[in-house]
C-alpha cells in the first residue's frame, strides 16, 4: 500500500490524473483502492474509483494518444483534470490517515530482529 500510494501521489502531485493513467498505472488501481480502504480514507477512495470509471470510459482516447510525446489529454479529458482539485484537497487528510496506520501497525512495515 505505501509504495503504491507513494507511485500513485507522485504521479497525480506532478501531472494529474491524466498522468497518471496516460503512464499505464491504470491496473494498480484495485490495490490502490484496497489500501485505500485500508487506511480508512473513504473519501480519496471513492475519487479514484471515479478517476478510474472516468479513465475506463476514456480508454479510446487514451490508447489514440498512446504514440504522442505532447498528449491532447489535458485538453481533452475535462473530468479527470477537475478530479485532481478534490485529490490536493484530500492529499494532506490522506497522508495522516497512512501515518497514522503505519505508526499503529508498525509490523507491517518494519522487520523487527530478537
Amino acid at each position: 500500500m505505501l509504495y503504491l500510494y507513494w507511485q500513485f501521489d507522485n504521479e497525480v502531485t506532478n501531472g494529474g490524473f491524466v498522468q497518471f493513467f496516460w503512464n499505464g498505472n491504470a491496473e494498480y488501481v484495485p490495490a490502490l483502492l484496497n489500501g485505500l480502504e485500508l487506511i480508512g480514507a473513504k473519501k480519496m477512495s471513492k475519487l479514484v474509483a471515479e478517476a478510474y470509471a472516468e479513465y475506463q470510459q476514456q480508454h479510446r482516447v487514451f490508447i489514440q494518444s498512446n504514440h504522442l510525446t505532447d498528449s491532447p489529454l489535458y485538453n481533452e479529458l475535462e473530468k479527470l483534470n477537475q478530479m485532481d482539485f478534490e485529490y490536493f484537497r484530500l492529499h494532506k487528510k490522506t497522508i495522516d490517515k497512512l501515518e497514522k496506520y503505519i505508526k499503529t501497525h508498525p509490523e507491517e512495515f518494519i522487520d523487527f530482529i530478537d
